[in-house]
């Protein structure tokens, strides 16, 4: 029922108003009609083309063809014209893109003619008479063509009527795109002395329709007119100094390489030359020229990476430097802990995660000797910089451990994990002072995280368990990720290792929750519910448990995870527990009557949770001082047992018929 409503509403909402969407496009073309009458139309007939121009399938209320064809005929001209207005040429603009998604360009042949047409005109004015005024309607121009365009970069599923339209593009627009931007390009060249922005744009712009038309496959066409094409391309990255171009220029040939680098292996080694220079000069262009050299190792002009003067050169002055921690991650590691672990785990697609690719893939593919003597040299020499001044330096230090990392599922190894982790990571775990250089502690940690099935780990269990007590967020983080994992071992080697330092490892832990920020802290939680696996730890985490409850209680906004560890101590079934279900139930139940005193009905399903899991136990009944505590709990919620669930009236139906 709920769907149906739901489709209801969607038919209704989609549903035209009065107002059809030709009527609208009439008011603005309007020249009588007020601008701001014009601009509100505009906006309205792009919403109503947004839901009505579809297949008869796909709407509930199609335009009819009757209105289809005028609006297509009436568009294109006020898209063109419609400079005095940014709003009305802006919405104008969306609605014939997604017109052109549905009908462009076989389903409406003559619009591709027209606007070539009109683009032939517009850049042989621009071409003759070198006034500006040429340039807003070639711009509104290749503005129209690159919206049209993006639908073959936007098309999910490749189907057979998407080819038939970028066949249809390829012969009629293809010749038209590159002679413009020969006539741009020769522009440029006799106006370099003077102010070229409205050129670059216009080229950026054909750039933009070139990686359209070829964004699906390698057309045949362009077999051709390679030469040509990869000649601008090659004088882009010569001469001009612009950094927009030049990334679009390597966004372009990146494109032909990922397609085929067979038929055009002449043009890509030079290529790869301008690209490393760009690196080592120029940073503005630093992600799309990496993003090109990371393909490049994937052809056979990949030894040129691996020179040794050109592998120091990137690993020294690309690889280290977006590696380093930047300001917005040292603020990000203070103020917001869990996005800071979330990148630091699972990196996004960013500069630094870009050039870890690149140079995992330039040991991958040169997995010689030298290559891998030439990474691991520069890593060490990071650790030499952090000896020298440790207090200045210790971001070198953060940037190695960042490297080893990035690089540990190479099959062969650059660094060797142990002896990495005993001259570099030991000394940070046995560090005495726990808040001192927060981030080399956390990264530590995650080395330790990450290599632990190679290292003797249980050696230094009772260091990592020290940390749970720093300050900084981010270090007891890891510190609790890292015990939660050594206790979800499948062998039983965990529990003799953690028995000895449990008491310490508990109050730790719980310490850990009263830590500014940590109050709600999952990976601490999520590792005092895994404690439950140790023998004999409910006494001992009984005994901190009542402070933590109560503030749950009194902030409502804590989801509830100690209810969950407390209902995973209880329900655990190794016959070694049963003797310790009335001490666990000891600090339990002054925690349920205390949730009753405080009126928390959120974690009453817990709470009953709780109450029928000790039923279970035949070895354990309820004290009588105790069933008051109940008798109120099951009191407070039949005001509410209409509005329970089916699971809590039978929970709580179960503590009254054990």
């Amino acid at each position: 029922m709920e769907s149906g409503l739901c489709r209801m509403e969607s038919i209704l909402w989609k549903k035209p108003s009065s107002s059809s969407p030709l009527s609208l496009l009439h008011r603005v073309a309007d020249p009588s009609v007020d601008q701001q009458t014009r601009e509100c139309a505009a906006v309205d007939f792009n919403n109503h083309i947004k839901y009505l121009w579809s297949s008869y399938e796909e709407v509930a209320f199609p335009l009819p063809d009757a209105e289809r064809d005028p609006i297509k005929t009436l568009i294109v001209p006020l898209v063109l014209s419609s400079s005095n207005s940014t709003i009305i040429h802006d919405h104008l603009r969306q609605a014939l893109s997604v017109i052109g998604s549905h009908d462009f360009p076989r389903l409406w042949p003559p619009l591709l003619p027209d606007l070539t047409s009109r683009l032939q005109t517009a850049i042989s004015n621009v071409d003759d008479d070198d006034d500006d005024d040429d340039f807003p309607s070639l711009h509104r121009l290749l503005l129209t063509l690159n919206s049209l365009l993006m639908k073959f970069c936007l098309a999910g599923h490749v189907r057979d009527s998407i080819r038939l339209d970028l066949k249809c593009c390829f012969h009629t627009f293809a010749n038209p795109l590159l002679e413009t931007v020969q006539i741009i390009s020769e522009k440029m060249i006799k106006n370099a002395n003077n102010n070229v922005n409205n050129l670059i744009e216009a080229q950026l712009l054909c750039f933009s329709m070139f990686h359209s038309l070829n964004f699906i496959d390698l057309p045949g066409f362009y077999v051709k007119p390679v030469d040509k094409w990869m000649n601008e391309f090659n004088n882009y990255l010569n001469v001009t100094s612009n950094d927009q171009l030049q990334s679009a220029v390597f966004e372009n040939i990146g494109l032909y390489l990922k397609k085929t680098h067979q038929p055009f292996p002449d043009y890509f080694g030079p290529f790869a030359e301008q690209a490393v220079v760009r690196v080592l000069l120029n940073p503005p262009l630093t992600l799309a020229a990496i993003k090109f050299l990371t393909l490049v190792t994937t052809t056979s002009h990949r030894g040129l990476l691996s020179q040794d003067h050109i592998l120091q050169q990137i690993t020294d002055k690309v690889v280290i430097p977006n590696m380093m921690l930047r300001d917005e991650d040292q603020d990000l590691f203070h103020k917001n802990y869990i996005e800071f672990i979330r990148r630091d785990m699972d990196p996004p697609d960013s500069t630094r995660l870009i050039a870890c690719r690149l140079l995992k893939a330039i040991v991958a593919k040169n997995s010689s000797t030298t290559t891998l003597e030439r990474v691991s040299a520069s890593i060490w020499n990071l650790l030499v910089l952090f000896a020298e001044n440790p207090t200045t330096n210790w971001k070198y230090k953060h940037c190695a451990i960042s490297l080893v990392l990035s690089l540990k599922m190479h099959k062969t190894p650059v660094v060797d994990a142990e002896s990495f982790f005993r001259s570099a990571i030991v000394p940070e775990l046995q560090s005495h002072d726990v808040n001192s250089f927060p981030f080399l502690k956390a990264a530590a940690l995650r080395f330790f995280i990450k290599f632990w099935f190679k290292i003797p780990a249980m050696d230094l269990v009772g260091d990592v368990v020290r940390f749970l007590r720093s300050d900084a967020n981010v270090v007891h983080s890891y510190a609790a990720i890292f015990i939660k994992k050594r206790l979800l071992l499948k062998d039983k080697m965990a529990e003799p290792s953690f028995a000895p330092i449990l008491p310490v490892l508990s109050q730790n832990l719980f310490d850990a929750l009263k830590k500014r920020g940590s109050e709600e802290n999952r990976y601490v939680m999520h590792c005092i519910m895994h404690i439950g696996a140790i023998p004999k730890s409910p006494c001992i985490i009984g005994r901190c448990t009542t402070s933590a409850i109560i503030r749950f209680c009194e902030n409502l906004r804590h989801p509830g995870r100690l209810f969950e560890a407390f209902d995973y101590l209880v329900t655990q079934s190794d016959k070694d527990w049963i003797p310790l279900v009335p001490a666990l139930g000891i600090w339990i139940l002054p925690s349920v009557r205390m949730i009753v005193d405080k009126h928390a009905m959120r974690f009453f399903p817990y709470a009953l949770r709780l109450l029928a899991r000790l039923k279970d136990y035949d070895t354990y009944k309820v004290p009588p001082h105790y069933k008051r505590s109940i008798l109120d709990i099951l009191t407070m919620l039949m005001v509410e047992v209409l509005s329970e669930s089916i699971r809590s009236k039978e929970l709580m139906l179960k503590v009254v018929f054990p």
